[in-house]
């Protein structure tokens, strides 16, 4: 006749085997919701970056204001809010002359809703030369937005 005490060790043995299991498997769902999030997420960061530089590289300085920021701020009408950005864009597509094409390096994780990137501009006119930009962005009302642009244009002063 089995020992009742090491069938019932053998059921509790079999329970906490199921129960890791279980949450294993929980774990590993959980893992990959969150990597098709992130993936979404990215596809939005790329979606605004795709849009500045299509409107910086065609020089559509009237649209570029709507990728930053400054377009929540109620201090500012539309047209300050237009050319507070447009001014300073004006001066680094100056510099850059013929772009060529842009790359983005990898997107850097800044916490829940602020992204980091570094972006490859192409330019000139003889010969290609690489500069990188650095863009930060931050998710505002739903929508990643820049908030700050520090560009590798080459400022050739003479």
């Amino acid at each position: 006749m089995p020992n009742v005490s090491a069938i019932t060790r053998a059921k509790e043995q079999w329970m906490k085997k199921k129960i890791v299991i279980i949450l294993f498997v929980i774990l590993i769902l959980l893992s990959f919701i969150y990597f098709f999030l992130c993936l979404q997420e990215k596809k939005n960061v790329v979606s605004t970056l795709n849009g500045f530089y299509e409107d910086f590289i065609d020089e559509e300085y009237a649209n570029l204001y709507k990728y930053f920021d400054i377009k929540y701020r109620n201090d500012l009408d539309f047209t300050e809010k237009q050319g507070s950005i447009a001014q300073f864009l004006i001066n680094y597509r100056h510099w850059y002359g013929d772009i060529k094409g842009i790359r983005y390096k990898p997107i850097l994780w800044l916490g829940k809703n602020n992204r980091y990137v570094f972006v490859e501009v192409e330019y000139g006119y003889d010969s290609t030369m690489t500069e990188t930009d650095r863009i930060m962005l931050e998710k505002i009302n739903n929508e990643w937005v820049i908030t700050q642009y520090i560009s590798g244009s080459p400022i050739n002063l003479p």
